[in-house]
C-alpha cells in the first residue's frame, strides 16, 4: 500500500510543480504584455499631447476677426459657451477648437463673400453644437487605450469623416 501511495504522490507532485511553473510563466507573460501595452499607450498619448500643444500655440497666435458680418453672425448664434471667431495665417482651412470656450478659426488672407462666410460659419457652428471637439478627445482616449486593435483606428478615421458629413448635411 505504501508503495502505491508513493507512486501516486510523485506524479501528483510533478504535476503541481509543472502547473506552478506554467502559471509563473503566464504571469511573467502577462506582466510583459502589460508593460508593452502601457509603453505604447503612453507613447501614443505623448504624441497626441505634443500635437495638441503645437496646435494650441498656433491657435493662441491667431487674431480676432473684426467685421460686421462676423459680429452679426455671433449675435444670431449665441449659446451657453462664449464662441469667438479668429483668423490665422498658419492654417489652410476653417476649423473649430476648444470645448469650454469654442473658437472658430478661419484662414487669414482668404476673401469670402457674405454667403461663403455664412456657409463656413454654419458648418463650424454645427461642430460646436454637437460637441465634436469633445468627441474627438474621447476618440483619442479610445485610440490610446485600444491602440492594438485595428478596428479602433478604422473607427477613428470613419468617425471623423462622419462628423464632417453630418455637419455638411445639417
Amino acid at each position: 500500500v505504501s508503495a502505491v501511495c508513493t507512486v501516486l504522490t510523485v506524479p501528483a507532485a510533478s504535476i503541481v510543480q509543472a502547473v506552478s511553473e506554467t502559471l509563473a510563466g503566464h504571469v511573467l507573460l502577462r506582466k510583459g504584455l502589460f508593460v508593452i501595452w502601457l509603453l505604447a499607450a503612453a507613447a501614443l498619448a505623448v504624441r497626441i499631447l505634443v500635437m495638441h500643444m503645437r496646435s494650441s500655440r498656433i491657435y493662441r497666435m491667431s487674431l480676432p476677426v473684426c467685421n460686421s458680418t462676423a459680429g452679426e453672425w455671433l449675435c444670431v448664434h449665441h449659446s451657453m459657451r462664449k464662441v469667438s471667431i479668429r483668423k490665422s495665417e498658419f492654417i489652410k482651412s476653417p476649423l473649430t477648437y476648444g470645448v469650454i470656450r469654442p473658437v472658430i478659426l478661419l484662414p487669414s488672407g482668404t476673401e469670402l463673400d457674405e454667403k461663403e462666410f455664412v456657409c463656413i460659419m454654419e458648418h463650424e457652428w454645427v461642430h460646436i453644437r454637437r460637441n465634436d471637439v469633445f468627441v474627438k478627445y474621447l476618440m483619442c482616449l479610445a485610440v490610446c487605450i485600444y491602440w492594438f486593435h485595428p478596428l479602433v483606428w478604422m473607427m477613428a478615421r470613419l468617425l471623423e469623416q462622419d462628423m464632417e458629413i453630418a455637419c455638411d448635411e445639417e
